[in-house]
């Protein structure tokens, strides 16, 4: 990634990172991935997966700016799960907590910004905690499948859950939160699926 987006971070922990391709070919398509280890002047050591813009895909790139999927991702990651989570320890019961965290299974998010030609975000790299990429080939083993099942299920119950409290005006709460409600492949969007024939 171009140092100079790197910089605010690195500046803060000024002992060493590294950076290195953060996924194999055809893992993602919304972005170039890159995994990156600090290690803190405190000698602690972060395991970040940094996402910017495709460089080399001007199609994907342009597809990205324009529907604004940085924004989309970032708010994801700090409007709506931080509302879930009020939700969640408003309303919730026991039985809420069941899940590896409260509200949605996200990694945790670091920082990001969507102003175009610059977009990123900074996430932690969860693979030293064990989670990977599947084989495209192989695919999921039924006790995969029965967890990520459980985790979209949850996902949508709380996000189901979040517009029943708020209803319409969530959409107009924030900036770029009425793309949630426009969607990607729709009849709102054309071009977009125009677009994705090309993928």
């Amino acid at each position: 990634p171009p140092r100079s987006t790197l910089f605010p971070y690195t500046t803060l922990f000024r002992s060493h990172f590294t950076v290195k391709k953060g996924c194999k070919k055809g893992d993602n398509v919304a972005g170039d991935i890159f995994a990156v280890q600090v290690v803190t002047r405190s000698k602690r050591t972060l395991n970040l997966v940094y996402k910017s813009l495709p460089e080399n895909n001007p199609m994907l790139k342009t597809y990205a700016i324009e529907n604004r999927i940085f924004e989309l991702e970032i708010n994801l990651y700090t409007v709506v799960n931080a509302k879930v989570q009020e939700l969640v320890k408003a309303y919730g019961t026991p039985d809420t907590f069941k899940g590896p965290s409260v509200g949605l299974a996200l990694p945790k998010y670091y920082g990001g910004i969507c102003d175009g030609e610059n977009s990123y975000l900074v996430l932690e790299d969860e693979r030293p905690n064990g989670y990977c990429m599947s084989n495209k080939y192989i695919g999921y083993s039924l006790a995969e499948v029965t967890v990520i099942l459980q985790e979209l299920a949850r996902f949508h119950a709380f996000t189901y859950f979040l517009l029943r409290q708020e209803g319409e005006k969530f959409f107009s709460s924030g900036p770029g939160l009425e793309n949630y409600a426009k969607g990607f492949w729709n009849e709102h969007t054309p071009e977009n699926i125009e677009m994705s024939k090309g993928l």
